[in-house]
């Protein structure tokens, strides 16, 4: 299920995403300019499930000098990516493959992955499915990544606890769960402002 829509039924791109977006455009926005010590030589940006371009056009604002590839496996968003001005430039390329099915270049410095709905608190078979495919590409893709931001909605269901006392902590055994299912090292994380979603910047524990 969309974070943005309970009706499933009404295509991602005639959703009114006004707010999603807004929330979105803050957190990536606050994780680059706070970890600038980390992000100060970014060549190369991967967004392999980019959408309708809302986090496009942030990293094209902050890293106008990459190279940014865009892509998604939805031919209409592919469409509304090529439809944006600001993307028809020789910077951007745009593709429309599945993400896990990508050649990468030699060395990608930041590739984000922003499912929809993604924890690895998930326990039925697709979002198990969907954890080992994202390990598996981890793993097959170590030697090209350098930093890794991923969007993980598990703050989302906190929202629902009644007593919420425990929601840190939980927050916290969260993360090292995270970590060790994913072989990733949490470096910074920016939470949505509706903390439906929050954005965890990483890297690959040898790297570490």
């Amino acid at each position: 299920m969309s974070r943005i829509s309970k009706n499933v039924n009404i295509p991602y791109t005639e959703l009114n995403y006004y707010r999603y977006a807004l929330c979105k455009k803050i957190a990536i926005t606050n994780i680059l300019l706070q970890n600038t010590k980390y992000l100060h030589n970014i060549d190369t940006i991967y967004d392999v499930m980019a959408g309708v371009g809302i986090s496009g056009k942030i990293f094209l604002k902050y890293f106008p000098n990459s190279t940014i590839f865009l892509n998604d496996i939805s031919k209409e968003c592919v469409n509304v990516l090529c439809s944006i001005p600001q993307f028809i430039n020789k910077q951007i390329q745009i593709t429309n493959q599945d993400c896990f099915s990508l050649e990468l270049p030699k060395v990608v410095d930041l590739i984000f992955i922003d499912y929809n709905s993604f924890t690895c608190n998930e326990c039925s078979k697709v979002a198990k499915e969907r954890i080992y495919q994202l390990k598996q590409w981890l793993v097959k893709n170590k030697s090209k990544l350098n930093w890794v931001l991923i969007s993980d909605t598990y703050v989302f269901s906190l929202k629902f606890q009644k007593d919420k006392t425990n929601n840190s902590q939980k927050f916290s055994d969260y993360k090292l769960k995270f970590e060790n299912v994913l072989n990733l090292k949490i470096i910074a994380v920016s939470c949505y402002k509706n903390n439906d979603c929050c954005l965890f910047l990483c890297k690959i524990n040898e790297f570490v």
